[in-house]
C-alpha cells in the first residue's frame, strides 16, 4: 500500500548501502520473494531488486531455490 511505498522511498535515500546476493529456498516459510519487497534478515533490512528461481526435478522430488538481489541498508 501507500505506507509500504513511502517506506521503500525513505530506505532508498538513507545512508550507507550495499548490493547483496542471497540464495534462499522456495518453501512454505520463505515463499517466493518478489522485486520491490522490503525484507529483513539477521538485523538488517533491504529492498529486493531482482529474483531468479531455479527448480530441479529428480526421480523422487522437486526442489526450488531463488537467487535474490537486495539493496542492503545499514541502519
Amino acid at each position: 500500500g501507500v505506507g509500504q511505498e513511502r517506506a521503500r522511498n525513505e530506505l532508498c535515500n538513507m545512508g550507507k548501502q550495499a548490493q547483496v546476493s542471497l540464495e534462499l529456498p522456495v518453501n512454505t516459510t520463505t515463499g517466493v520473494v518478489e522485486p520491490g519487497m522490503l525484507i529483513g534478515l539477521d538485523g538488517w533490512r533491504g529492498l529486493v531488486t531482482g529474483v531468479s528461481i531455479d527448480a530441479r526435478l529428480t526421480d523422487t522430488e522437486i526442489s526450488a531455490s531463488q537467487s535474490v538481489d537486495v539493496r542492503r541498508h545499514y541502519l
